[in-house]
């Protein structure tokens, strides 16, 4: 028993990260609040949309659109904030893609829509 007990710790720790820390796959969208929309867009592996910036009046850019792999509409919010703000309505991607993500909307094929954290409510409740 006691030879068992040591060989399992010993593969166990074997196939242990050494202290390294790994990237493991995402379990839920709740994982991606915090980071930012570009590594959001990279894990998800999103195709923005060819206009993908959405913006809550008056001009302030709110959520970024696209669509996964499996054709999942996804739309990716973050915090209002001063670069957010643009009255002529045209924002540099790369530096909204710097910020955090506050909230992710998800639907696929026409179902409800899946929403963690902050999303504006009006455009999922339908």
């Amino acid at each position: 028993m006691r030879t068992f007990l040591v060989t399992t710790l010993f593969l166990s720790g074997c196939a242990s990260s050494g202290g390294r820390n790994l990237e493991s796959p995402l379990t839920s969208d709740a994982d991606l609040i915090g980071k930012t929309l570009g590594e959001a867009i990279e894990i998800l592996r999103v195709r923005l949309d060819e206009l993908p910036i959405v913006d809550e009046p008056p001009c302030l850019a709110r959520a970024l659109t696209g669509l996964t792999p499996d054709n999942q509409r996804v739309w990716l919010y973050f915090h209002r904030g001063d670069e957010a703000f643009n009255r002529s309505r045209n924002w540099s991607l790369e530096v909204l893609k710097r910020h955090r993500v506050a909230g992710i909307a998800r639907r696929l094929n026409g179902n409800p829509w899946q929403v963690t954290g902050e999303v504006i409510w009006y455009y999922h409740s339908r």
